[in-house]
């Protein structure tokens, strides 16, 4: 992987979570 900005990584974090998030909402595991 690449070296992220702090802002990149935010945003990468940020897409992570959300993804997590809408597996958990919809009842699917990972």
């Amino acid at each position: 992987m690449h070296n992220l900005t702090a802002k990149e990584y935010d945003a990468y974090i940020r897409a992570k979570l959300m993804e997590d998030a809408e597996e958990i909402a919809l009842g699917r595991t990972v």
